[in-house]
């Protein structure tokens, strides 16, 4: 059996007793950079059955970090779009001129200097770590590479030889086994520091590198993967180049290979996993059972991620039935006004209890729709004034009130609901490698069916086949 949590971030909504009425609470992401005193109270407090995944608080350091070169990091990867136009392809390794591949060379190692100044700062992490009550710990972590990430650096652009990524998971590890040394017995056993890694071969070396020290507990920032907006037709395994059939969005690409890679060279230094691993900053519904599968063999997995928060105020619901989406609230308010759906029946606590306060009226919107005649449900429809701002107001779009509040509480609460739905689901393969096979390619062709992009869908289906071929 596999144990598959979803933790969500520890925040004042996902302590309140309604969001922990209606989800099977296991633990929470303790982020220590928003943990405010009554919150990080709280946390003391809760059961101790439930994990307190405490965060190492690089999250905010990545940010402030990137942004300092953001403006250069942005006129180079500007060359590169305009090149890859040329190629009407992905640019790969030493494809640059020499000049492009200076400019990244040295923005790299202003970085690299960056990054070494804040080492300083570990001591003081951990110690507001354990103010928080933790009952595991996310270690230590070299965000060079999560930086690199954020601001469009690829190994392709780099003159980086391979013991220069060698060298950042070596330096993690044994850091890491340093700071293990000054910790109680418990936190020593639930102590995740963390692997970096840019591709499927530096995923590999790390892999290897942790299963070298003997590290069993592992986290690995996915954040950065699933924020790039970038798509790539080639890439790289073993050092062999591997076109791609089409242009395919990087998020999708690099977090299957980069976690496929992680525990290739793992099982290639010890024969066997690691025990537990924590994948940080990764929520998308499609993506986690594709992990999963690329995980197989580990037999505690977990998750977090702020994404069913930010996409909820965004007005974005997840789903798992008929497949695993993120839907847009103004297209589910267009299916129900044109008739297309015909009612939102979802069983979830949090959809429940707000329609019972803020009933759907399905005849006005209809209304609505034979009046107008729209294509499309615009912000103004569901913003007050709007003509569906009453009768479908948990897809409306309220401005700074209370009902603003109440919408977004149910949408947050709702998603990870779902995610908890498809973690669940993930239990019920019980550690099967046929079942959890069959579970991945039943969800992504679901997914191929009702998604709106083709592109999405192909990316997808290539990605499940590549998983599922190496697995």
């Amino acid at each position: 059996m596999v144990d598959y949590n979803f933790l969500p971030n520890l925040r004042t909504d996902t302590i309140d007793p309604a969001f922990r009425r209606y989800i099977g609470m296991t633990g929470y992401l303790v982020p220590p950079q928003t943990a405010s005193t009554r919150i990080a109270a709280t946390a003391a407090k809760l059961p101790k059955i439930e994990r307190r995944l405490v965060d190492n608080g690089n999250f905010i350091l990545i940010k402030r970090i990137s942004k300092r070169f953001a403006n250069t990091a942005s006129k180079l990867y500007s060359m590169v779009e305009h090149h890859q136009k040329q190629l009407k392809r992905s640019v790969g390794k030493n494809e640059l001129s020499p000049k492009q591949f200076q400019a990244f060379q040295h923005l790299a190692e202003d970085i690299t200097t960056s990054v070494r100044k804040t080492r300083s700062l570990t001591a003081d992490s951990l110690r507001r770590q354990l103010s928080l009550s933790p009952t595991h710990l996310v270690g230590y972590e070299d965000i060079t590479l999560a930086i690199f990430i954020s601001l469009n650096m690829e190994e392709e652009y780099l003159d980086y030889p391979t013991r220069y990524y060698e060298g950042i998971n070596r330096t993690v590890a044994r850091e890491a086994l340093a700071v293990q040394a000054m910790l109680s017995l418990a936190l020593k056993q639930a102590y995740y520091p963390v692997a970096s890694a840019m591709s499927y071969d530096s995923a590999f070396l790390a892999g290897r590198i942790f299963a070298q020290y003997g590290i069993k507990r592992v986290a690995m920032g996915f954040g950065a993967y699933m924020a790039d907006d970038n798509y790539r037709n080639v890439l790289y395994v073993r050092g062999q180049r591997i076109m791609l059939p089409q242009m395919m969005p990087n998020r999708y690409v690099r977090t299957a290979i980069v976690a496929l890679g992680f525990w290739d060279g793992y099982r290639a230094h010890a024969g066997g996993v690691p025990t537990s691993f924590h994948f940080l900053g990764l929520g998308a519904p499609i993506m986690l059972p594709i992990v999963a599968l690329c995980a197989y063999g580990t037999r505690d997995l977990s998750f977090d991620a702020t994404s069913p928060i930010l996409d909820a105020g965004e007005g974005f619901f997840y789903s798992d039935e008929p497949a695993y989406l993120k839907l847009r609230a103004r297209k589910i308010a267009f299916a129900l006004a044109s008739g297309k759906q015909k009612s939102w029946n979802c069983p979830c606590g949090f959809c429940k209890q707000f329609i019972a306060k803020h009933p759907l009226n399905y005849e006005e919107a209809h209304k609505w729709f034979v009046l107008r005649k729209h294509s499309v449900v615009n912000a103004s429809d569901l913003q007050p004034g709007g003509d569906l701002y009453t009768s479908l107001p948990l897809f409306s779009e309220p401005k700074n009130t209370t009902l603003r509040k109440a919408v977004t509480f149910a949408r947050m609460g709702h998603n990870h609901w779902v995610l908890e739905r498809i973690v669940y689901r993930l239990r019920d393969t019980g550690g099967s490698r046929s079942r959890l096979i069959k579970h991945l390619h039943d969800i992504t062709n679901a997914y191929a069916t009702h998604t709106e992009s083709q592109v999405f869908a192909k990316s997808i289906g290539w990605v499940t086949d590549f998983v599922a071929n190496k697995r």
